[in-house]
């Protein structure tokens, strides 16, 4: 016959089992590693010029360090960040549950490619996601449709370097304003143009003095200009070049102003001078 005792102790060993079973089930799904499946975009993938949108990440588990990575249609232009903890105040971003990561407008119509993995500081992510977002045309939109009002938006097309005849040469730079809007004329004597080095800001210009002529006043101006007080002797130099760098025009895209320096070189041979026959 069983003691009584030994059946009291038989069960509070089964529910302790139990209890144990069932912490440790709960414990680790909400400890293991995140899995990152993919990425949600808000709105939608494809949007009208001008109107913004929001990333999301989504999978199973929580991560602890997420990397984005955006490839805009102007392939110099590659935006790069780290949403390092706290995500919204927690220690993780939970994927399963996931918050905004990055909300903008933008303005360079064509496809955006964006990728999601795990940051350089990752101990609780895995997985990898891409995603698409193309940018139509702005179109005249109905009211009530939400569609955002056309606004220029300037990029730097590019830089180069302008040998004189004494062999030295200055830098060239192109803007072009590939918004659906031109750049208000009010805002010329206060947009500042930018030239670069690698940790620098080397000189600045108005843009009135760039673009006397009100060309980027127009939705697809561009203008070209030499920077005239800087003059280089031969040689390898890196600069680079942003528009409205202080910020002053109101843009459907206010990330793609920079063109990030890069190596150019003076010293192509000058024209050789004609010589004047004797007697002359």
């Amino acid at each position: 016959m069983d003691k009584p005792g030994g059946n009291r102790m038989l069960t509070r060993l089964l529910l302790a089992v139990f209890l144990a079973v069932f912490v440790l089930t709960a414990w680790i799904p909400a400890n293991a590693a995140g899995v990152i499946k993919g990425i949600k975009v808000v709105p939608k993938n494809v949007i009208i010029q001008g109107q913004g949108f929001a990333i999301y990440v989504t999978g199973q588990g929580v991560c602890d360090d997420l990397y984005l990575h955006l490839k805009t249609p102007v392939q110099q232009f590659e935006w790069k960040w780290y949403n390092a903890p706290p995500f919204n105040g927690k220690p993780a971003y939970d994927l399963g549950n996931p918050k905004k990561l990055f909300a903008g407008i933008m303005g360079n119509i064509g496809t955006y490619h964006i990728i999601a993995r795990p940051g350089p500081h990752a101990k609780k992510c895995k997985g990898r996601a891409e995603a698409r977002v193309v940018i139509k045309e702005t179109s005249t939109s109905k009211p009530g449709t939400g569609a955002a009002p056309s606004k220029p938006d300037l990029v730097v097309e590019s830089i180069s370097l302008k040998q004189k005849p004494s062999g030295q040469c200055v830098p060239y730079i192109s803007i072009k304003n590939v918004g659906g809007a031109g750049v208000p004329l009010t805002k010329y004597q206060t947009s500042m143009v930018y030239l670069t080095k690698p940790s620098s800001i080397l000189g600045e210009y108005k843009l009135a003095a760039v673009d006397p002529g009100h060309k980027l006043a127009n939705p697809g101006g561009k203008v070209g200009f030499e920077w005239k007080s800087v003059w280089l002797n031969k040689g390898a130099y890196a600069f680079g070049a942003t528009a409205d760098g202080n910020h002053k025009i109101s843009e459907l895209n206010e990330g793609n102003n920079t063109l990030p320096p890069k190596t150019l070189v003076c010293g192509r041979p000058s024209p050789k001078r004609l010589r004047t026959p004797e007697g002359r």
